[in-house]
């Protein structure tokens, strides 16, 4: 008798490999965008001190991800700064997260040792 698991196994872990293979393309993440209870919901992002991009690795490009932060920090007279990267934040269609703080413009970050989305230190 075969035992059908096996190929049950495989079958389930190909969909999956392939389903995160298949990013889309890079967004800005917002934790509470469906959350009716929440006041982000109701009246939107009235300011930054954080903005996080969902991106596929092999489908993004550091620029598209660092365009993405800029924009969105822009949108409240800030300047992204990169901090960090998390493979906890995301859908598995886009899981890496980039996290940038939005620093406001007048503020000095030259005290600050920021990393790179590549991983080194500015």
């Amino acid at each position: 008798m075969i035992n059908g698991t096996g190929p049950r196994i495989a079958l389930i872990a190909a969909l999956l490999g392939g389903l995160a293979a298949c990013g889309g393309k890079p967004y800005v993440y917002n934790g509470q965008e469906f959350d009716r209870s929440s006041k982000v919901f109701r009246e939107g992002v009235t300011d930054r001190n954080e903005v996080t991009i969902c991106y596929a690795k092999g489908e993004t490009t550091p620029a598209e991800i660092l365009a993405l932060a800029r924009a969105e920090c822009r949108r409240f007279g800030k300047t992204a700064v990169f901090n960090d990267q998390s493979l906890q934040i995301c859908p598995l269609t886009t899981p890496m997260a980039a996290i940038y703080d939005c620093l406001g413009t007048s503020g000095n970050t030259s005290y600050r040792q920021t990393r790179t989305p590549e991983g080194g230190r500015s």
